[in-house]
């Protein structure tokens, strides 16, 4: 299979300390399937071997992502259900990447030694919310990774409510995307 674009990344330098992040950004395909995820598995391959070269020359990365793919494997009851391959991968790889917002449900211990299983119990319930003809489509499909072992996540952006969110769900005039905004203060860990 050919893979076209899967990732883009930037190094980006601290004018005052010098220090460098690699900054990394995806979107991978979106068919919720099991031959879907399976593209995605071979993406994410290949984003890694990006993030690795990248990441070897900074002193920490960030990888934000659309996986359109769940942490875990979803509800039986739901027509989308199949084996995650993606999120387990990324947690497992050698770079030590960990979801900023798993951070919020993890102590600080477990969330550099959790397990992918115990890492994606801990994600948000949503990052996308859509009223599709098929029925309602809530997942948690979005994610701010960094790595763990030279970057710590002090403050997230706050995903909203279930009684927040508009009957239409998203997008809607309060949260123009189909997907709600991610966002993570991170920092540098200390030598």
């Amino acid at each position: 299979m050919r893979l076209k674009q899967v990732c883009l990344g930037v190094t980006l330098r601290d004018r005052v300390s010098s220090r460098t992040l690699a900054v990394i950004t995806t979107h991978l395909k979106a068919d919720k399937t099991a031959a879907g995820e399976a593209v995605r598995a071979q993406q994410i391959e290949r984003v890694l071997e990006f993030a690795s070269q990248l990441c070897a020359t900074t002193d920490g990365g960030v990888l934000c992502a659309d996986l359109n793919a769940r942490p875990d494997s979803g509800r039986a009851d739901e027509a989308d259900t199949y084996r995650p391959l993606v999120y387990p991968a990324l947690v497992s790889h050698a770079l030590k990447l960990r979801s900023a917002y798993t951070c919020e449900r993890l102590s600080t211990a477990l969330v550099h030694a959790a397990s992918p299983a115990e890492s994606a119990a801990a994600e948000p319930a949503y990052t996308t919310w859509k009223l599709r003809s098929k029925g309602e489509a809530k997942m948690c499909i979005d994610f701010v990774f960094f790595t763990a072992g030279s970057l710590r996540c002090v403050q997230l952006l706050g995903i909203p409510e279930e009684a927040e969110v508009e009957p239409e769900r998203f997008p809607s005039l309060q949260y123009p995307s189909d997907h709600v905004a991610l966002g993570a203060d991170l920092m540098f860990c200390e030598d």
